[in-house]
């Protein structure tokens, strides 16, 4: 197949023109029915929530110009959801959420509905009367993650068992004929899907894994859920060893009048303008903090995954890192951007042993993060990210020097070297750079263990 369905109303002045939208080869696009939409009512995943009874989908605003009398009807769901497989309790001739719509003209009998492959429900005689409003609700199983191997969207099909493209109950003044219908590939259409709540593409990047070093993480996140209310918040989890490692936040401290003061900022990322501490009484940074506040971070790498700038954080979020391991942003008065990519750096201190074991780090957002009780309110499902090894240093590594002093043998076993190695440490020209070669010698703390591809230079 070329394409995936053809309609006269994108064609314009060529007739070859064609358009992707569902399967097969059909003759119109259902996206001229304005009222047409696919509502998902719950998008918790159903492993975390528990209820096996899935979750509601209204599938509503269908509505033919012209009669279709035993026609085939198909809707097939994003991969991992999955209808469930008893319509009779879990299945609505009507949308759950909209009145005056008609009964489902496709019954639910043995024979006309079916569940295929999970994620296709199926009907073999539909009777659409022209200009009515149809629509229907189906339970399914909410998937842990939206996919990403494919696309995200719903597919509807008018007429998938059909063998013939035209335009018979949709362009033609007449009607259908009750011959023609079944045989007749009408119309078709792809629904985009809300993404599940899942946080996703979580990240971190280190600078170093050496053991007791300065480090610098990069943190990137995608939020699905927007945190728009006081107490939303994303929470960051170190597992394993990861959580012995002790975040810090931006410190405050206060005037003589109350006023919130910034003393140094540690978390960098990009801001949505105002004052740092806005809402917090009247900021008054000095000079030597105002200058660490960014502007505009990352300019080198500003832009996301999907092309777009990173969102910003507001100025008067909330940190917490009171307990080992864990990095809390909170939302004080002023909403993150909605959902999107953001970003962030923050400093911290390796730990001080070594451990082969990368660990990892889970992020989750909550409606009140601060609370004791926090794990009641999910907003996107956590997802954990791998995090890394810790590596000891070793015990001497330096170049290599020669003497240039010493016993006539030992000058003459430093000449030797210098030939079979090939190391000259005489200035160069610019028009005749001098080539060289360093050597090196290092001692290890441990024997390496894992025998790793390459060779030394």
């Amino acid at each position: 197949m070329e394409t995936l369905f053809q309609n006269p109303s994108h064609m314009g002045a060529s007739p070859n023109k064609i358009a992707d939208g569902a399967y097969g080869l059909y003759e119109a696009d259902l996206a001229a029915m304005s009222a047409l939409h696919v509502g998902i009512y719950g998008l918790l995943p159903t492993a975390y929530d528990g209820d096996q009874s899935g979750h509601w989908i209204d599938v509503d605003g269908i509505e033919v110009k012209q009669a279709l009398l035993g026609v085939s009807f198909r809707l097939t769901a994003p991969s991992g959801f999955n209808w469930i497989y008893e319509p009779s309790m879990y299945y609505q001739e009507y949308p759950r959420n909209s009145v005056g719509r008609q009964v489902w003209p496709c019954g639910s009998g043995s024979g006309k509905m079916a569940i295929a492959a999970s994620t296709q429900v199926r009907w073999q005689e539909c009777n659409f009367q022209s200009e009515v409003l149809y629509g229907f609700a189906l339970k399914a199983m909410v998937p842990d993650f939206s996919p990403s191997y494919g696309a995200n969207v719903f597919y509807l099909e008018v007429g998938y068992l059909g063998k013939k493209v035209n335009t018979c109950g949709i362009t033609k003044a007449e009607p259908c004929r009750l011959l023609d219908s079944p045989n007749s590939r009408m119309m078709a259409m792809q629904v985009e899907a809300p993404l599940v709540q899942s946080l996703r593409q979580c990240q971190i990047i280190y600078q170093t894994r050496r053991m007791s070093a300065e480090n610098t993480l990069t943190v990137t996140f995608f939020l699905v859920t927007a945190l728009s209310h006081t107490g939303n918040g994303l929470r960051i989890e170190g597992l394993g060893k990861n959580a012995e490692i002790k975040f810090t936040c931006d410190e405050y401290t206060t005037d003589d009048q109350g006023s919130i003061l910034l003393v140094e900022r540690r978390i960098q990322a990009d801001f949505s303008g105002g004052t740092v501490g806005a809402g917090l009484g009247q900021q008054q940074s000095s000079a030597s903090s105002a200058n660490k506040i960014p502007v505009a971070y990352f300019q080198d790498t500003l832009f996301s995954p999907d092309g777009l700038p990173y969102k910003s954080f507001p100025a008067d979020y909330q940190c917490n890192a009171d307990t080992t391991g864990v990095l809390i942003f909170a939302v004080r008065t002023r909403p993150f951007k909605g959902p999107g990519y953001y970003r962030f750096t923050i400093p911290i201190v390796n730990l001080n042993y070594d451990s082969a074991s990368r660990d990892t780090f889970r992020f989750s957002t909550w409606m009140d993060v601060l609370a004791e009780d926090y794990q009641k309110n999910p907003l996107d499902i956590g997802v954990e990210t791998e995090g890394f090894e810790i590596l000891s240093e070793l015990t001497d590594a330096r170049l290599v020097k020669f003497s240039s002093a010493g016993t006539a043998e030992a000058l003459q076993i430093e000449r030797e070297m210098r030939i079979s190695t090939g190391r000259d440490d005489r200035p160069g020209y610019p028009d005749a750079p001098q080539k060289n070669v360093l050597l090196f010698t290092m001692k290890l703390k441990d024997t390496p263990n894992v025998k790793a591809p390459g060779k030394l230079p």
